[in-house]
């Protein structure tokens, strides 16, 4: 299980996420991506963030205004691969 202070593989996907929990920021790095739409679901299935990644394999972002619980989060790269990961917000 990764604590706060570890960088999350998820799934040898591509994608990495921390720190996780997280409370009002979200780190991820993208391994061969650069662009591509990230979005962000609450545990009921309604989306709470959506955005653009646009010439970037690394990215912060904002959950500060997010309700504490968990969260899932999707990532579509400009070549249609789909990557998810589990994160929680403290």
């Amino acid at each position: 299980m990764a604590t706060a202070t570890e960088e999350l593989n998820v799934s040898n996907s591509g994608m990495s996420l921390y720190p996780n929990p997280a409370s009002s920021a979200l780190n991820l790095v993208f391994d061969n991506v650069e662009s591509g739409k990230l979005s962000i679901y609450n545990i009921f299935g309604k989306q709470v963030v959506d955005q653009s990644i646009l010439n970037q394999n690394q990215t912060i972002v904002d959950i500060s205004l997010l309700k504490s619980g968990l969260y899932i989060l999707n990532f579509i790269d400009n070549k249609g691969n789909m990557m998810n990961a589990h994160f929680c917000k403290s």
